[in-house]
């Protein structure tokens, strides 16, 4: 159960958040102030919450004000601020003072409450845990530490070469060595090769004066096992007329902070899969908004060009000019309507689909499109869960997602098409549709895998923008992915992307199963491993496919 203090005077937006939890399965405790009082009788209670919600403006306080007050009594709990439409202004500022995050609100907002809290409680118990951690790395200076031979720590000494002229008892908890056998050798010896000049550098600094040597990081191996673990180097040189040998050492000591850099680099891939979020579903609401004013201003040219044929003879000299007219306002049309798509503003029909003869009725018009020199694989067990979807629009993502694959094949390759169900839990760390589904949910995964050319990073974090695309201006408008992600979002699913340049790419299509449906099994297993020639080379090509290396 979450205990959360919801500070809030309209009734109304009361009644709309606690609406909102009380639909999610989980549960939330509130507890609600509507005045000043009220909050200060709260704070007095001595009340343990594990979230705050706050309205930006309160009768005898602002959002900001409750801000700092909350943090005054509860320095680690989170505080999202409620705001009203038109203050994200102010609200980044509160975010500023220390705010965790804002919410908009408007209903859709609202609904989505439920996983803003979720969000911001793991990475607030993320930096806690972050932040304990260095603290408590930062009270455990090297010169107050017990005696060496007790500390889990290694504790090293080295000579002007880098050479170990001491290694404490803990060498063979870390790196499977006795004293003795670490004694003796270069450090670097047991350095991985990408860090040799990390710890090279470290001595040479050391031994200069006015240098800062520490702290420094750098992975050790371990002789046995190969397990690889991040160290961190605090310590000192030491003048030959102070030193145990009577020449010049560095004294370290050597922390494992291999659990730290873990926790720092699942809290950077968090960050960066809830900023793609973010700047995903930013960029939907703006084309959305620009694609309806738009298709407005293309209906009165589409109509104005119409009237101008009816009125106009077949030998018209004008006539021409009109028809182009006409065809190009349609084109736009299609544009705007792509656009729409991705912004999840066109929210098409959808039914129970048995997903077996949609997906071999799609691999027969994919296999038809491509050329002799690629192979098409693909595995589709013989029956599979319902989807609720729009049958026609799945195909089309599925078209899309094949034909951007035959594109990135420059010569002889392949295009590999699996299906399989699976648990939500295994995709939930990687998930950038805006509905999460529970961990016990099953999705309904289809793989694209082809061999081509691959994409570098820069380019595999845009493939889903409208109007992005590799490609010369002739051969795609770069909506296609960008419509299929819209499509696959409004089915309560999402698509990701795996690729590395010339490694080829896998796009992975998830969407959740409809489990009261009964899908009929199909004739046999729908195995491919060879692709005859092509019975239709004239195949189309799904609207809005922007093909490119592999996907663009």
């Amino acid at each position: 159960m979450i205990r959360i203090l919801y500070v809030d005077d309209s009734p109304f937006d009361r009644a709309l958040v606690r609406d909102a939890l009380e639909r999610e399965a989980e549960g939330f405790e509130l507890t609600e102030a509507a005045t000043r009082e009220e909050l200060e009788a709260v704070l007095e209670s001595g009340a343990r919450f594990d979230l705050v919600l706050s309205d930006f403006n309160i009768l005898g306080m602002t959002g900001l004000e409750v801000v700092r007050r909350i943090h005054h009594t509860y320095p680690r709990v989170p505080v999202i601020l409620v705001t009203g439409t038109g203050s994200e202004e102010i609200a980044v500022q509160a975010l500023k003072a220390g705010a965790s995050d804002y919410v908009i609100k408007q209903p859709n907002h609202i609904r989505r409450l439920p996983q803003t809290i979720h969000a911001t409680l793991e990475m607030q118990a993320a930096r806690l845990e972050r932040d304990d951690a260095l603290r408590e790395l930062g009270a455990s200076e090297f010169r107050y530490r017990l005696l060496a031979e007790h500390s889990a720590d290694l504790i090293t000494r080295l000579d002007r070469s880098g050479y170990v002229l001491y290694a404490s008892p803990a060498v063979s908890t870390l790196l499977g060595l006795t004293a003795g056998e670490m004694e003796g050798s270069p450090l670097t010896t047991h350095v991985i090769r990408e860090d040799r000049e990390v710890v090279a550098d470290l001595v040479t600094r050391a031994g200069t004066p006015g240098s800062v040597a520490f702290p420094a990081q750098f992975r050790l191996e371990h002789s046995t096992t190969s397990e690889i673990r991040w160290m961190e180097a605090t310590g000192r040189a030491i003048e030959a007329d102070a030193s145990p040998s009577g020449s010049w050492e560095l004294q370290m000591a050597l922390r494992d902070i291999s659990d730290r850099k873990r926790m720092e680099e699942s809290l950077e891939q968090h960050r960066a899969r809830l900023e793609e979020a973010q700047r995903l579903e930013a960029v939907g609401r703006l084309a959305g908004g620009v694609a309806h004013d738009f298709n407005n201003l293309l209906t009165v040219i589409r109509s104005s060009a119409e009237l101008i044929l009816e009125g106009l003879p077949s030998d018209h000299p004008l006539r021409l000019d009109a028809e182009e007219i006409s065809r190009a306002s349609a084109r736009a049309g299609e544009l705007t309507r792509h656009l729409v798509l991705f912004s999840s503003g066109d929210v098409a029909p959808t039914r129970e689909t048995d997903p077996v003869p949609l997906l071999e009725e799609t691999l027969g018009l994919l296999r038809r499109s491509l050329p002799s020199r690629i192979a098409l694989e693909t595995s589709v067990p013989e029956s599979l869960p319902a989807l609720r979807t729009n049958p026609a629009r799945l195909q089309q993502v599925l078209l899309n997602l094949g034909l951007n694959a035959r594109d990135a094949i420059e010569k002889e390759g392949s295009i590999r098409v699996t299906v399989e169900e699976i648990p939500a839990r295994e995709y939930l760390g990687n998930w950038t549709g805006t509905d999460r589904p529970v961990e016990d949910a099953m999705l309904l995964a289809v793989r694209v895998t082809d061999t081509g050319s691959g994409m570098p990073p820069h380019v595999r974090s845009r493939v889903f923008e409208p109007f992005f695309t590799t490609k010369s201006m002739d051969r795609g408008t770069g909506l296609g992915l960008a419509s299929a992600f819209g499509t696959v979002r409004q089915a309560g699913g999402t698509i990701l992307v795996q690729s590395e340049e010339g490694r080829g790419s896998t796009f992975t299509v998830l969407l959740p199963v409809s489990p009261a449906f009964e899908a009929t099994p199909a004739t046999g297993p729908v195995t491919e491993d060879t692709n005859p020639e092509a019975a239709d080379p004239e195949a189309a090509e799904p609207e809005g496919a922007s093909p490119g290396p592999s996907g663009l």
